[in-house]
C-alpha cells in the first residue's frame, strides 16, 4: 500500500481501499482525509468503503466528497444508493 494512497493511487499494491477508508476517518490531515474519496473512486473497489464514509463520516466535507463520487460512479449501486438516502423522509 501506499505511503500516501491519495496522492499515489497508481501506485497501489494489492487491495489498499481499507487503508485508505482508515485514512477518510482518522487522519489528523484534513486535505488528505478528503482526497480519500477520490482515491477510493480509483483505486480498487471503493463502493463498499464510500457507502460507509458518507454513511458515518462525522465530517461534512468527507461525507459530501464521498457522496460526489459516488455521484461520478458508473456503478449501478450507486444510484440505489443515492435514490435511497434521497427518498428518505
Amino acid at each position: 500500500p501506499c505511503a500516501r494512497p491519495c496522492e499515489n493511487w497508481r501506485l497501489c499494491t494489492g487491495d489498499p481501499t481499507d487503508e485508505i477508508e482508515a485514512i477518510a476517518s482518522d487522519d489528523p490531515d484534513r486535505e488528505l482525509r478528503t482526497s480519500s474519496a477520490f482515491a477510493l473512486s480509483r483505486c480498487g473497489d471503493g463502493f463498499d468503503q464510500l457507502v460507509r464514509i458518507a454513511r458515518t463520516s462525522k465530517d461534512r466535507d468527507i461525507e459530501r466528497s464521498a457522496f460526489f463520487r459516488l455521484g461520478q460512479s458508473k456503478d449501478p449501486r450507486a444510484v440505489e444508493f443515492l435514490a435511497a438516502v434521497l427518498s428518505r423522509p
